[in-house]
């Protein structure tokens, strides 16, 4: 989802959201999010991506910049 749309800036919800389609169980979908969280946390590490507001990312600098100021 980052690498298409790569100017935009994401919260980990809509990228959940764009992974799991269907309606999964409460539960399931908990552990979900806090994988790809995870994930997230270790590719900025990496410098994979860059975080704007409080779970928020982007593979643009920029656009994660301007999510701070907005």
């Amino acid at each position: 989802m980052l690498q298409r749309q790569g100017d935009e800036v994401f919260d980990v919800s809509t990228i959940l959201e764009s992974v799991f389609v269907e309606e999964i169980p409460q539960a399931a979908r908990s552990e979900a999010r806090n994988r790809i969280a995870n994930v997230l946390s270790i590719g900025l590490k990496q410098n994979k991506w860059y975080r704007g507001k409080k779970g928020q990312y982007s593979l643009s600098r920029k656009a994660a910049e301007a999510s701070l100021v907005a």
